[in-house]
C-alpha cells in the first residue's frame, strides 16, 4: 500500500485537508511507554518512601540532635557560666531533693514557706486511707505510713496585702 504520514494520511495525495496536530499531552513520552513506565513506577514509589520518610528522619534526628544540642548548652553554661544549674539538674529527673512552696493567705499578708525535701518517700511507703479513721477534708486516695522530713529552705517570706504597709 502506500506511504502513510504520521497521521495514518496517505502522503502526497494532493488537495488534501490536512488535520490539526494533536496536543502534547496526547502524544506518548518516556514516562508512559512501556520502557519509561519503569522510571514513572519508580519515581512514585519514590515519592511515597519521602513523604514517609521524611517526617520520621526529621523527628528521630532532629530529636535527638535538638536534645543533644540543648543539653550541651546546659552543660556548658552550668559550668562555665554558673547558669542554669537547676534546669540542668532537673533533666536528671533524681527521685530526692524535692522543693515546693506552701502559701498561707491570711486578711493581711501573705506568707510563703519554701519547703524542701530531701528524701522523697517511695511507693512503698504509701498506703490507701484507714477506713475507720476520721478522713481528712482534703480526701486523699493515699497516706503517708510514715513521718516524711521536711525542713525550711530559708526564712519565710511575708507580703503585706496592701502596698500602704510596705515600709
Amino acid at each position: 500500500a502506500g506511504q502513510r504520514d504520521a497521521f495514518g494520511d496517505k502522503a502526497g495525495t494532493p488537495g488534501q485537508v490536512r488535520r490539526a496536530a494533536p496536543p502534547a499531552s496526547a502524544l506518548p513520552d518516556a514516562s508512559t511507554t512501556r520502557a519509561g513506565g519503569d522510571q514513572l513506577v519508580s519515581k512514585n514509589v519514590r515519592q511515597i518512601v519521602g513523604f514517609v520518610l521524611y517526617p520520621i528522619q526529621s523527628i528521630v534526628l532532629g530529636g535527638l540532635v535538638g536534645g543533644f544540642i540543648f543539653g550541651l548548652y546546659w552543660v556548658l553554661t552550668s559550668v562555665l557560666l554558673r547558669m542554669h544549674a537547676d534546669q540542668a539538674f532537673a533533666a536528671l529527673r533524681i527521685k530526692d531533693y524535692k522543693n515546693f512552696l506552701r502559701l498561707k493567705f491570711d486578711r493581711d499578708s501573705l506568707t510563703i514557706y519554701p519547703i524542701g525535701v530531701d528524701k522523697v518517700p517511695r511507693k512503698r511507703f504509701w498506703r490507701a486511707p484507714d477506713p475507720a479513721a476520721p478522713k481528712p477534708s482534703h480526701n486523699p486516695s493515699l497516706v503517708a505510713s510514715g513521718h516524711i522530713d521536711v525542713r525550711l529552705i530559708e526564712k519565710p517570706i511575708v507580703i503585706p496585702a496592701h502596698a500602704e504597709q510596705i515600709g
